[in-house]
């Protein structure tokens, strides 16, 4: 087995059965973002405050708020 003793073999195979991730939905919400680095090149637009709270439905009202006082073309 490459050098790895049996012993530290069935060890790690009991310590990954503890190892079970997120059991709530937050949980689940939250690591599903850990790989997010910068969005530059995401599909879409994810905005979260501090706490992983949502603000999505903030920032499309400052969007569409922008644009009506702006106006573009």
């Amino acid at each position: 087995m490459g050098g790895t003793s049996l012993a530290k073999v069935n060890s790690n195979k009991r310590n990954a059965l503890k190892s079970t991730g997120p059991r709530t939905a937050k949980g689940k919400k939250v690591v599903s973002r850990n790989a997010l680095k910068h969005g530059l090149l995401a599909k879409a637009v994810i905005i979260m405050d501090g706490d992983g709270k949502d603000k999505n439905a903030e920032f499309e009202a400052l969007i569409r708020d922008a644009s009506r006082a702006l106006q573009p073309e």
